[in-house]
């Protein structure tokens, strides 16, 4: 992802996530078939804690890896 000065990312802020939380999600990810949509429920699912599951998730959107709606993109 590059952001330019045209672009609507300019203003956004990086989330913070902890580290294993973060490599806790994309172990357990890489282990399942690309599911429909990354929610709480697959969180909760991978057992990450509850803590962890909106700032998994905000990471996951600001990386562009899932849209605004949680579905995975190409990425």
């Amino acid at each position: 992802m590059q952001l330019d000065e045209t672009s609507t990312g300019r203003d956004r802020k990086a989330p913070y996530v902890a580290y294993p939380a973060f490599r806790q999600f994309v172990d357990r990810y890489q282990r399942v078939n690309r599911p429909a949509r990354v929610d709480v429920s697959l969180l909760k699912m991978f057992k990450l804690a509850p803590s962890n599951e909106w700032a998994v998730i905000s990471t996951l959107k600001f990386f562009e890896l899932i849209d605004q709606a949680g579905v995975p993109t190409q990425r």
